[in-house]
């Protein structure tokens, strides 16, 4: 009876207060997104109108939420009419967009604007464009062609990053070019107008006029070698960065770095690498973050004797590094900069340790110091060597390749050298110079190879 009675109250209280759940209202077709701007949305053919005039809103909040009213709707078509001056930051972001028809009146494309629309596979810039902002188009992944307008200045970070472009012209006027602004599995060439003052290319690869700074390496090529021509001193950074990960490795929109951590490496994508080699000149000063990352078939790399700044995580997360030397020039490493899982890293640091920001390494690393500056390298209040192993060495004079011992394959190295066949590392060309004349000559082979046949004493 007391059941009944309990059911029978609980039955009116439902009748009273009505249904429990409630449903959500029908999503808006129409809306404004600028201060004179407005949306409307056709369900028949799935197409997003923004019309108007002036600029639009920008579509990202405090907590990095994109909230334009018009994200939750199966928008695969973008008509943006004339009027429209600015397209916000993040309008369309990771919104699974088709086709884009942008009006002549546009000037700028903003922050995010395109990001992540991996559906889109072309879309044509007008002419009045002016800016393309960082991130306007990363992960494209479908957009296999541009035209970037004559009247484009500025290009933003990542812009085009992760797309499927094959080539890339910079026209005349465009005067700023931020880090990774392209990069993409196809991308085989960069062309620049001969009039543009700012920016050149030589072999495909992207230069500042002055060829001072290498900007940008298309990491389509095939090519196995590739020499830095030597008028270098900056390698920009993400300059030979092959990584193109999937827009998660983006924490959320604004972010203005990938987060690419050890852990996650391993499951990321990572376009077939084919440079084996690379050729750094002496001019060579700076060395920017990420420049090389996960450029896997790069063999064991010579760095050049007068570089000075390594930058955050140049060679991160290459595995096919078994020995690097770290010439006495450097003065400056930031960060993380080798990410070691098989084989072991050895590395040789030829002189005292330079002012080191956060950690060094992660992995399986041996920190090698020269066993005269064994003071210098003992740790202290400001130097502490977590996570590796620390060791001294001691070269053999005669040792010109450096293997740890003298052979006639140090000889022949010389020779090499000598002829511009081979790279020598800094303590290399200190270990072969046993004549101890001005410069490395024939006579230091020959010194050598009649000291292994007991004709010379000792080196």
């Amino acid at each position: 009876m007391k059941r009944l009675f309990i059911l029978a109250i609980a039955f009116l209280l439902v009748a009273q207060v009505g249904p429990l759940v409630s449903y959500a209202e029908e999503p808006p077709t129409s809306g404004q997104c600028g201060d004179d701007v407005w949306w409307k949305f056709d369900e028949v053919t799935d197409t997003l109108t923004i019309y108007g005039k002036g600029p639009m809103w920008d579509s990202l909040d405090w907590n990095h939420i994109v909230v334009t009213p018009y994200h939750h709707l199966p928008v695969y078509h973008v008509v943006i009419e004339e009027g429209i001056t600015q397209i916000g930051e993040y309008a369309f972001w990771k919104m699974d967009v088709i086709t884009v028809s942008l009006p002549e009146s546009l000037e700028h494309i903003d922050t995010g604007a395109f990001g992540g629309c991996m559906s889109l596979k072309e879309i044509i810039i007008p002419k009045n464009v002016r800016g393309i902002g960082s991130w306007a188009f990363i992960s494209c992944r479908e957009l296999n062609d541009i035209v970037i307008p004559e009247k484009v200045q500025t290009i933003g970070r990542l812009a085009f990053f992760n797309t499927a472009l094959s080539s890339v012209y910079i026209p005349e006027h465009v005067r700023g070019i931020a880090p990774a602004a392209f990069s993409g599995r196809n991308l085989v060439e960069y062309q620049v107008d001969p009039n543009n003052d700012q920016y050149c290319s030589y072999g495909g690869v992207l230069f500042t006029k002055d060829m001072k700074t290498l900007v940008a390496y298309p990491i389509g090529s095939k090519a196995k070698h590739y020499e830095v021509p030597e008028t270098v001193e900056i390698i920009e950074e993400y300059a030979f960065c092959t990584i193109q990960g999937p827009l998660g490795s983006f924490p959320f929109p604004g972010d203005s770095e990938p987060s690419f951590f050890p852990g996650e490496l391993e499951s990321l994508p990572f376009p077939e690498c084919y440079l084996e080699t690379i050729s750094f000149p002496d001019s060579l000063r700076l060395i920017g973050s990420f420049a090389f990352l996960a450029q896997n078939a790069l063999r064991d790399i010579q760095v050049p004797r007068n570089l000075e700044i390594w930058d955050y995580s140049s060679f991160f997360g290459i595995h096919s590094f078994a020995r690097v030397e770290i010439p006495t020039a450097v003065r400056y490493f930031r960060g993380v900069f080798f990410y070691a899982t098989e084989p072991v890293y050895e590395v040789y640091f030829l002189g005292a340790p330079p002012p080191i920001w956060g950690s060094l390494s992660q992995g399986e690393v041996t920190l090698y110091y020269p066993v005269a500056l064994a003071d210098a390298w003992a740790p202290n209040g400001e130097i502490t060597y977590k996570g590796y192993n620390i060791a001294p060495y001691s070269y053999e004079r005669g040792d010109a390749n450096g293997d740890g011992q003298v052979n006639t394959a140090d000889a022949a190295a010389i020779l090499r050298y000598l002829v511009r066949l081979q790279f020598l590392s800094e303590q290399g060309m200190i270990n072969a110079n046993v004549t101890d004349c001005a410069t490395i000559t024939a006579a230091d082979a020959a010194k050598i190879l009649r000291y292994l046949v007991r004709l010379e004493p000792t080196l």
